[in-house]
């Protein structure tokens, strides 16, 4: 385990925390250090890398007194965040969400966007048909829009910073290889000024590895649907459920005794010859089905058997 255990001091030489014995840091390695945790805490210079979500939000809380999980911005503030969108059979990123919140935690906007009265795209395309999954593991902070309230701006000023904002998003969704499509707009146009500081912010964010110069089509979910990984995603799926409705009609057909290859007219000659019958079964429904259905007719025997002798013996 990489950085090890100060055994003098009683130290964990990664985070220093203290540690009694040695046999408990292994736990704690595995609980607040291990590269395979999703959870990472994307604080500078914070190595924190946890198991779950809630970890994760109650690290940032107590170590580096953010807000709690809840928690929203100021009134005239809103963040964009965004996340990484996955595909459910190899875990391939499918492309990146971009979203505005005021909440302080982009993990709670995700969750919030989930909802089932959500307009989202993710929710009613990239995610509708099980290809894709987004577990918010990936959801960060890629900046804070800022906007100073005018003289006399009261009823309006909610609105014209929900515009603005929506505006940022757009433009910085612009700059992601496979950006997901978004379906809100804005007619605010950023300064040049503006243009370059997002431009800046995004190359130092957690999704940097997604960041194009250039600018960049947003990408649909039809689109998306028919490149090389859309299709590997729908064929993948496709042997899934089929295997799966084999075992679905394997288990019909034995409990309601019908035949176990109704889709396949017999022929005179296969009436005879059990053991060809039992290869063409193992071959379709494999030999742990096999077995079972031999285990369940042995039974049903059994219990004729007795239900015979016993009518038998009353006469």
């Amino acid at each position: 385990m990489e950085g090890g255990y100060d055994k003098i001091n009683q130290r964990c030489n990664i985070c220093k925390a203290r540690i009694s014995f040695a046999t408990n840091y292994k736990r704690h390695y595995q609980q607040v250090h291990s590269p395979d945790n999703s959870f990472k805490c994307d604080f500078e210079g914070c190595t924190y890398a946890l198991q779950t979500l809630k970890s994760l939000n109650k690290h940032r809380t107590e170590c580096h007194n953010e807000p709690g999980y809840n928690a929203v911005l100021p009134d005239d503030q809103r963040m964009i965040w965004g996340e990484e969108i996955k595909c459910v059979h190899d875990k391939s990123v499918v492309g990146v969400f971009l979203g505005v919140c005021n909440s302080y935690h982009a993990p709670t906007a995700a969750r919030k966007r989930d909802n089932k009265n959500s307009f989202c795209i993710v929710s009613k395309h990239f995610l509708a048909e099980d290809l894709c999954f987004c577990d918010h593991s990936t959801a960060r902070k890629l900046f804070i829009v800022t906007l100073k309230k005018k003289i006399n701006e009261e009823e309006q000023f909610t609105a014209r910073v929900t515009e603005t904002s929506v505006g940022f998003k757009m433009y910085a969704r612009q700059h992601f290889v496979n950006s997901i499509y978004s379906n809100y707009a804005s007619t605010y146009e950023l300064t040049e000024k503006e243009k370059g500081s997002v431009r800046d912010k995004l190359k130092k964010s957690a999704f940097a590895q997604h960041y194009s110069e250039t600018l960049r089509q947003a990408l649909t979910y039809h689109n998306w649907k028919n490149t090389e990984q859309g299709k590997k995603a729908v064929a993948a799926k496709e042997n899934k459920d089929g295997k799966s409705g084999t075992k679905r009609n394997l288990a019909e057909t034995i409990v309601s005794g019908e035949s176990l290859s109704p889709s396949k007219k017999k022929k005179d000659s296969e009436n005879h010859p059990i053991p060809q019958q039992f290869h063409t079964f193992v071959r379709e429904y494999g030999r742990p089905a096999l077995r079972n259905m031999l285990d369940k007719l042995s039974q049903e025997s059994k219990e004729s058997k007795l239900s015979k002798e016993s009518k038998s013996t009353e006469f």
